[in-house]
């Protein structure tokens, strides 16, 4: 059988359709299970499978035996596609250590701060409102609020929030990614976003399991 593809999607997560199923691998942001791996069947919306495992090698083994992909040479088992740069599982290096290396962070969250204009007379408390219900939707975590400006009869505040976003994103799209979810929720103009809890490739992977993996293959 052909090497499953599996792409990095702009959501931070792996995904490839297998027949009619959906395979994705999603980043958790707690506990010592970081990694999620979900088959669903797209025609009943119905969930074959979910596990969640310590390494994103070893969701990706889990994904290849679930598939039943066919090992004919560890080339064979699958190819994971990041931008324009692909790598194959299995492999003696881990997967976290490569996605590193591509210029990936593993994410936990992301601190935004975000600006917007209201009229001079509009006092903190109801600006911290007013964008707690904005962020609302997008289930962010509102911090400060600062008045940073004072043009002729309004005030410019900053807003700083955290967003509950997990996933493997490029260093290049961080910025990127958060300006979609402050956009969707017309939250105000985005300035900043700084990564929280990014995780070390090299101490989150196992690699002896990885080793394992690809000598069995």
């Amino acid at each position: 059988m052909n090497a499953a593809h599996f792409t990095l999607s702009p959501d931070g997560t792996f995904a490839v359709r297998r027949s009619r199923a959906l395979v994705r691998i999603s980043r958790q942001p707690r506990g010592p299970f970081r990694w999620n791996l979900t088959i669903v069947d797209e025609a009943s919306d119905a969930r074959i499978l979910d596990v969640d495992h310590h390494s994103l090698d070893h969701a990706f083994k889990d994904a290849a035996a679930a598939m039943e992909i066919g090992t004919g040479g560890w080339r064979s088992l699958m190819k994971v596609e990041v931008g324009a740069e692909v790598f194959h599982r299995p492999g003696s290096v881990p997967a976290e250590t490569i996605l590193d290396r591509l210029g990936c962070v593993l994410v936990d969250s992301l601190q935004i701060f975000v600006l917007d204009t209201f009229a001079d007379c509009v006092d903190a408390a109801t600006v911290r409102r007013i964008f707690a219900d904005r962020l609302d939707a997008v289930g962010a975590e509102v911090g400060a609020v600062n008045r940073i400006g004072t043009p002729p009869g309004e005030a410019i505040w900053c807003v700083d929030a955290v967003l509950p976003v997990s996933g493997c994103f490029h260093r290049d799209r961080l910025s990127e990614a958060a300006g979609e979810i402050v956009a969707s929720c017309d939250a105000g103009t985005l300035v900043s976003c700084i990564p929280h809890a990014v995780s070390r490739s090299r101490v989150e992977a196992d690699p002896a399991a990885v080793v394992r993996f690809a000598r069995a293959g």
